[in-house]
Formats: C-alpha cells, sequence, structure tokens
C-alpha cells in the first residue's frame, strides 16, 4: 500500500506571500512557480526553518554536507544564494538577506503574519485583504467580519444565526437576518472577480448555515424556461375551477 508524501508549507515575504514546498522543490510566489534544484531547496530549507533569525554560513555547511548536496568549496553557498536569489526575482531582492557571517529570511509584518488559504485565495483577516495571484481588494468591515468567522471554521458549517449576531455586533443588522444572506452575496461577487468561480467556495445550507471550504460547490443553473413564482397556483385554481363547474352541470 502507497504511502502519501507529506508535504511541508513554509511561507516567508514581507506579506508571507511566498509560500515554499521543499520536498517538491518549488516556491510559489503570485501567480509565478519557480523549480529549484535539491542544492537550492535544501539551502532555503535551512534558512526558512530558521525564519526570523540569522542562520549561520557554518550551520549551512554542515547541513548541506550531511545530505552530501556540497562539495567543500566553502565560497559554495555564496554561489547557492546568489542562484536561488536570481530565482526568486525581484521578490527574492528583498526577501533572502545576506549578513556578514550568514543568511536570513524576511519576516513578514506583524498584520500579515496570519493567513488563511483556500483554493487560489489567501486571505489575511488582521489587515482585511483578499489576494488572489497578483491581484488584491479590501473588504468592508462586516465582509471581513463574516469571513474571519467563515475561516475560523474552515471545513465546517457556521448557523446563520452566529453569523447575524456577528452583524448585530457590529451595528450592520439591526432590520432582519437577511442581511447575512446580502454580505455573503457581495463577499461572493469580489471573490468571483478576483478570480472566475471563486465565489463558490463559500458553500451554502440553504436557509440554515454557510461555510468556507477548499473544494468548490457545484452551482446552480437556471432553467431554461423558467416558471414564475405564481405559475403553479394558477395552474391548480385552473384545474380545480374546471372540476367545480362539472360538479354544479350535474
Amino acid at each position: 500500500m502507497d504511502q502519501k508524501v507529506q508535504t511541508t508549507e513554509l511561507h516567508f515575504g514581507e506579506r508571507n506571500e511566498i509560500s515554499f514546498f521543499p520536498e517538491k522543490c518549488v516556491v510559489i510566489c503570485g501567480d509565478s512557480t519557480v523549480a529549484l534544484t535539491s542544492q537550492e531547496s535544501l539551502f532555503l530549507q535551512t534558512i526558512a526553518e530558521n525564519r526570523g533569525r540569522i542562520t549561520k554560513k557554518e550551520e549551512i555547511l554542515r547541513v548541506l554536507h550531511k545530505h552530501k548536496r556540497l562539495s567543500k568549496k566553502k565560497k559554495q553557498y555564496d554561489v547557492l544564494a546568489h542562484r536561488t536569489r536570481k530565482k526568486l526575482g525581484r521578490q527574492g531582492q528583498r526577501t533572502l538577506v545576506t549578513h556578514k557571517g550568514g543568511y536570513s529570511l524576511r519576516i513578514p509584518e506583524e498584520e500579515y503574519s496570519s493567513s488563511v488559504r483556500f483554493g487560489d485565495f489567501r486571505y489575511f483577516p488582521t489587515v482585511a485583504l483578499v489576494k488572489c495571484a497578483d491581484r488584491e481588494r479590501r473588504l468592508a468591515p462586516e465582509r471581513n467580519a463574516l469571513l474571519r468567522e467563515l475561516a475560523e471554521c474552515k471545513g465546517e458549517f457556521v448557523s446563520k444565526l452566529a453569523l447575524f449576531r456577528i452583524t448585530l455586533a457590529m451595528g450592520r443588522g439591526r432590520a432582519r437576518s437577511k442581511m447575512v444572506d446580502v454580505v455573503l452575496c457581495h463577499l461572493r461577487e469580489i471573490l468571483d472577480d478576483l478570480s472566475h468561480d471563486g465565489g463558490d467556495h463559500i458553500h451554502t445550507k440553504w436557509g440554515s448555515s454557510y461555510g468556507l471550504f477548499e473544494e468548490r460547490q457545484p452551482r446552480l443553473h437556471a432553467a431554461k424556461n423558467p416558471r414564475g413564482p405564481h405559475t403553479g397556483i394558477l395552474e391548480h385554481m385552473g384545474a380545480l375551477r374546471t372540476f367545480i363547474m362539472s360538479e354544479a352541470r350535474a
């Protein structure tokens, strides 16, 4: 029986916008994907695991020698740093920092340190920001509050009543609970604008609850010949009138 290989995901950058997958030797930044060699990946992983402090060159050498990914040339780590920074492009110039005795990765600003991923999106609740590739949108307070609640319970449904209480606490839902439906409808439109079908990550249990999920919810398509809201009632009344008339004649 094949075992699944666990994939590690490390984040760094000024806005925590760079994702690094050491096992796959891949770095994702925005809409660009960069493939690294095994040497470059191990070099970057050693520094990324020490995020927030300087990784000394001697420590990098020990790790690379241990995995037999480096010759005994001490300057080799400088070559790896140059190649990795070049592959990361403009982001790499700002993110991978060279010090006198080693290297470090720029840690994100405090408000960007917490983020939630779903589909192609990254959501930063503290700054009310949603990003998809190189596009981003700021959220209004009530939209951010509801999306934050859904993100904290990602993969589960949240009752409409719980969401309504959040809008009430903000002074946004005085009239009726329909406010929740309106806010989430606007939120879906924003996600759709950033990425087609993005709003489908917000699933609905009609009339009861909402949830934020990794997989998309199939959309409901309108019927080719839509029936009016009172069509069935009128048909029923017409049949009932025919029955009454026939009974009267009898």
